[in-house]
């Protein structure tokens, strides 16, 4: 999780400093966008 928020311009102290529960909503709301991310490709290259 770190990697992705942090490339997306997040810095560190800021996502250590997260609550439990806002970890689970950011790890979440990534596996979501990786989701759609591979959707995206699969319907432009078709696999």
């Amino acid at each position: 999780m770190y990697a992705y928020y942090l490339s997306k311009g997040h810095t560190l102290n800021s996502l250590l400093s997260l609550s439990f529960t806002e970890k689970l909503f950011y790890v979440e709301a990534m596996n979501y966008m990786i989701e759609q991310e591979q959707e995206k490709y699969k319907a432009m290259f078709g696999k």
